[in-house]
């Protein structure tokens, strides 16, 4: 619940551009920072909301946070989505610190964040296609168009794995087309 006040402070601030509310974000999470009951998403979340909302002039002490809040998610399980999406923001509030001190530690955290977003894009976009292609009456082109975007993020992103996902997809659609050349092809 803290963790939910905690938020809607932060975006109270960001809404009004009043530091008060930054501030209240801050206590939230100093309130909640060491509590033993938190799992260690809810311990990244809290240090990211604090990390983010200290004031700029004390960039070690948002730095500080953002690594504390890093280092306990750091490794997330790969299907865990609410983790990943949280890390990426870590990954993406740290390079935002770091882009005057540090432009080439800002460089690659942007890029970790980055190829974390197109692997939840490649679920995303997975998920429509799957929907088209398994309607009762399935939408094949539908399908296809988004298996070849999720190809195309696969192969900007070098996925093997991905890339054959979206091979297989392929091919089924071809198949369910009943266009065999096409399904040897993928």
């Amino acid at each position: 619940m803290l963790l939910l006040a905690a938020r809607s402070c932060y975006d109270a601030e960001t809404d009004a551009r009043e530091q008060r509310y930054f501030a209240q974000t801050i206590r939230l999470g100093q309130l909640t920072a060491n509590n033993p009951t938190a799992s260690r998403l809810q311990q990244a979340e809290r240090l990211h909301f604090m990390g983010i909302s200290l004031p700029v002039s004390e960039p070690q002490r948002r730095e500080s946070c953002l690594r504390q809040s890093l280092g306990l998610i750091s490794d997330p399980p790969t299907e865990d989505i609410t983790t990943e999406r949280l890390l990426a923001r870590i990954h993406n509030s740290l390079a935002r610190q770091l882009e005057s001190t540090s432009p080439t530690e800002a460089e690659s955290f942007y890029q970790r964040s980055l190829k974390i977003k197109q692997r939840l894009r490649i679920r995303d976009i997975n998920g429509l296609s799957r929907l088209a292609l398994d309607r009762r009456l399935p939408d094949l082109d539908t399908a296809v168009y988004h298996f070849q975007q999720s190809l195309i993020c696969a192969q900007e992103m070098g996925s093997p794995m991905d890339m054959s996902k979206s091979h297989s997809f392929l091919g089924l659609c071809a198949k369910r087309q009943e266009n065999y050349a096409q399904v040897v092809e993928e």
